[in-house]
């Protein structure tokens, strides 16, 4: 079954190579958020700044 999650999962692969329990190292991961939502925000507002051709 697909799951949506509320936020993004990380998945250590050294610690869980099958990624069966992206829960388990949650909190270790946090560190991601902040860059990550960082590169988000400059990819939108380098498609509002330029959105490209227009659609046929």
């Amino acid at each position: 079954a697909i799951n949506r999650l509320a936020y993004p999962s990380f998945y250590n692969l050294l610690v869980d190579p099958k990624e069966e329990v992206p829960e388990l190292n949650y909190l270790n991961d946090t560190w991601v958020d902040f860059p990550l939502y960082q590169v988000m925000e400059d990819h939108e507002a380098s498609i509002a700044a330029d959105p490209g051709a227009p659609d046929p």
